[in-house]
């Protein structure tokens, strides 16, 4: 949905949208209850695991890269990044997450944001989400 740079040693950008796709064939629930999403982990993760490929798409000529309602058209080269695999999954009040906040703007060297508005707009949101998070467990 928004775009990024990729940005090599000479500081040439090239601009980016990422997305995750399943890279195996996994079930899925149909009744759904309060805990089916963690339950449907639980499960594929026994029967094998569960993973998706972080698929880079490269931006065209034409393509609009500030503005993510606007659908990359046509051919695009795609690239299989990486590949995240689950392990394990636990139940919400089990985990560990609760301090954690991501922040669509913290990049690793190599990347770098786009003009996209929304980018900036998410960091915000994340962060007051964190912040009301830390503050329901006082």
């Amino acid at each position: 949905m928004n775009s990024f740079y990729l940005v090599n040693e000479a500081g040439t950008q090239t601009a980016m949208r990422f997305s995750f796709r399943p890279s195996g064939e996994e079930g899925i629930v149909t009744e759904t209850h309060p805990d089916f999403f963690l339950e449907n982990m639980q499960k594929n993760i026994a029967d094998g695991g569960v993973s998706w490929d972080m698929v880079v798409t490269l931006a065209n000529p034409d393509d609009v890269v500030a503005d993510p309602s606007v659908q990359w058209t046509g051919d695009h080269t795609e690239i299989v990044a990486a590949r995240f695999t689950a392990k394990a999954a636990m139940a919400e009040s089990d985990g560990q997450c609760d301090e954690l906040n991501f922040d669509p703007m913290v990049l690793s060297d190599g990347f770098a944001p786009s003009e996209d508005p929304m980018l900036q707009v998410r960091s915000m949101i994340y962060a007051l989400g964190v912040g009301q998070r830390l503050s329901e467990k006082e």
